[in-house]
């Protein structure tokens, strides 16, 4: 049926049910090749993925698809569901030109950039290392000239990524502007049904009750790094990770938490607790390969069943924690109703998803949990990260996510400033680090994010806040932020509904209560109770 063969029909729910069954069949072959591609950064899936891409990109933004969906909203009989659909499909069309050479040009830019992200590696010591390998270095290595030396090897990617981001941005701002927006930032939060004057309180609020906490946790990081090399004045590459988005939790791998052993553990918990991970795990790819992406991450290829995850796996506690955040995301996209259409076969937001994945990724740190299912005899239990270290990294965690959004939104409104000068700037305000001498590259470029995930990392932050209420919740409800009857509350209230209810109801009718950033606040004030 071709999409001008719509215009006759005069049922919304049948007209709805045809664009679903064409959008499910685009996406399906779109997510697929974008798999491929990142399990096996072979050029051959960049260009596949660049024709599936387009295709998806030019039914959901057709003109003839644009007027049918003017034309179903004045139904004024239709059903909550239907209207769902349409809002939902409209928000994915803001992301689209109406221009399609300058969608071509975006999504040729977008694949490129993302290939070169996929397939980076730092040269040091006529070694090309992944980004794994870079972590492990800067953990051990004691001398300050071969710290510095890394880290610079680290962000030349920036120099090559800079204009392309840059040109990105623009085109992004000038989608945006064609549908009545300042530009792409605010776009994108529209759609999410947000807007910068409620993110930024959220960041506001949290800085006034945290930035003394962030302080003294932060004192305490330079204090050992300082004995640790023997010097007063710290710069970026003293710190566990380039850019001080984490602090130093273990590397050190435990011989009682292989892959198959932890899948196991993991599989059987999971099912315990009635979530079966097992089709999950079936088609994901758990290894440390390096020849994939250096990135973790879930896609429902189908929204259906086939969710995958692909995970870079080391035997020890903090890649355990990514491994359940990305069976956090997964388990959600599974459990979503699948009678749902197929526009609504996702997760109500981004952010409700990485709420989620947040929530599962820190029963690592809790000692009864990971006592209950990780751990056994031949578990060390000295390599074992407690509360108390877990608070130093969610401080730090949160403090570089709010560096990068307050970034991000100067960066769309406007990219033509001076931005690595912005950049320092942003970040010896909020995360209290000083500049190095030589300053003046884009280190900024170098956040695969940026490139590839645009206005994406608030998500992160909205996903922490809402994981604390989740977890407070929960502990309220069931004495327990982990007990079954709690997951399966989640899985009934939250996972279940996908997209068919706004966050905001989900929220409302879940815990009666609307997004609150004070429950992240209680959870670190608390665990930094008895420490400071």
């Amino acid at each position: 049926m071709k999409g001008g063969d719509w215009m006759d029909l005069s049922n919304t729910k049948l007209v709805l049910s045809l664009i679903n069954e064409r959008l499910q069949n685009k996406y399906q072959q779109y997510i697929y090749s974008l798999w491929l591609m990142l399990t096996t950064n072979d050029q051959r899936w960049v260009e596949q993925l660049e024709q599936d891409e387009k295709s998806y990109n030019d039914e959901i933004s057709s003109p003839n698809l644009i007027h049918l969906i003017r034309l179903l909203q004045k139904d004024r009989n239709m059903d909550l569901l239907s209207k769902r659909q349409i809002s939902c499909l409209y928000n994915e069309m803001l992301e689209l030109s109406l221009n399609p050479s300058l969608q071509h040009r975006y999504t040729k830019l977008w694949n490129e950039a993302h290939y070169v992200i996929a397939t980076n590696k730092t040269e040091f010591k006529g070694k090309k290392l992944t980004e794994q390998q870079v972590l492990r270095i800067l953990e051990t290595e004691q001398n300050n000239s071969q710290r510095e030396e890394l880290w610079y090897q680290y962000m030349k990617v920036g120099d090559e990524l800079q204009s392309s981001l840059i040109e990105l941005v623009n085109i992004r701002n000038k989608i945006a502007k064609e549908k009545g927006f300042e530009n792409f930032y605010d776009l994108k939060l529209s759609s999410q049904g947000l807007d910068k004057i409620e993110l930024n309180s959220i960041i506001t609020g949290i800085r006034t009750n945290l930035d003394g906490e962030y302080s003294y946790i932060k004192k305490n990081i330079d204090k050992q790094l300082q004995d640790k090399f023997n010097i007063k004045q710290l710069y970026p590459w003293h710190y566990p990770h380039p850019f001080f988005q984490e602090v130093n939790l273990s590397y050190l791998e435990d011989p009682a938490i292989t892959v198959k052993t932890v899948t196991s553990k993991l599989t059987n918990w999971f099912q315990e607790i009635g979530l079966d991970i097992k089709d999950i795990l079936k088609n994901s790819d758990i290894s440390a390969n390096e020849d994939k992406s250096a990135a973790n991450f879930c896609l429902n290829i189908d929204r259906d069943k086939d969710v995958r995850i692909s995970a870079h796996y080391h035997q020890n506690q903090k890649s355990l924690s990514l491994l359940l955040h990305e069976l956090g995301h997964a388990v959600y996209e599974y459990n979503v109703n699948m009678d749902l259409p197929f526009i609504l076969k996702k997760s109500s937001e981004i952010f409700m998803s990485e709420a989620s994945a947040i929530y599962f990724e820190r029963l690592v740190f809790k000692k009864s949990w990971y006592r209950n299912v990780i751990s056994n005899e031949g578990t060390q239990s000295d390599k074992f990260i407690g509360q108390q270290d877990f608070v130093s990294h969610l401080l730090v965690k949160v403090y570089w996510t709010m560096t990068m959004t307050i970034f991000e939104q100067e960066l769309y409104r406007n990219p033509n400033q001076d931005l690595n000068r912005l950049w320092w700037d942003i970040v010896g305000d909020v995360q209290r680090i000083e500049k190095p001498i030589k300053w003046d590259i884009p280190v900024w470029a170098v956040k695969p994010h940026l490139t590839t995930l645009p206005a994406y990392y608030h998500n992160y932050l909205l996903g922490e806040i809402i994981a604390s209420q989740i977890g407070n919740n929960m502990a309220r409800k069931y004495r327990s932020s982990h007990s079954t009857e709690g997951i399966q509350y989640l899985k009934e209230n939250i996972f279940w509904f996908g997209h068919s209810k706004s966050w905001r109801n989900i929220l409302k009718s879940s815990f009666q209560d609307q997004l609150n950033p004070g429950y992240l606040i209680y959870d670190i004030k608390q665990l930094l109770e008895n420490e400071m």
